[in-house]
């Protein structure tokens, strides 16, 4: 365990592995709420945990922390790159298509 802790590229392939117990549709959507105000942190609101993006989180990451993790960076990126101050729904496909999730 102790190479992986140290080898940045070993341990980000096991994040996406960290399920999560088997939540309840308002706790995930708490974490997702969570996950935009304290992780995130963007200029402005997403609203990731309404809508269609919940149910396009609820189906690609089959509630596991580390896809969740992974989707969400990687959009809030794109959409910060694009010049946006919140991500979409049309990035947040995008990224869930590049990922084959």
């Amino acid at each position: 365990m102790a190479v992986v802790k140290r080898d940045e590229q070993i341990i980000n392939r096991f994040l996406e592995q960290f399920e999560l117990d088997r939540l309840e549709d308002s706790q995930f959507k708490q974490i997702i709420q969570v996950w935009e105000r304290d992780v995130l942190r963007l200029p402005e609101e997403s609203k990731l945990a309404s809508g269609d993006n919940l149910k396009l989180l609820k189906q690609s990451t089959k509630k596991l922390i580390g896809r969740l993790d992974m989707i969400l960076r990687k959009a809030a990126i794109r959409s910060l790159l694009r010049g946006q101050k919140k991500v979409d729904k049309d990035v947040l496909k995008e990224v869930i298509a590049a990922s084959k999730l």
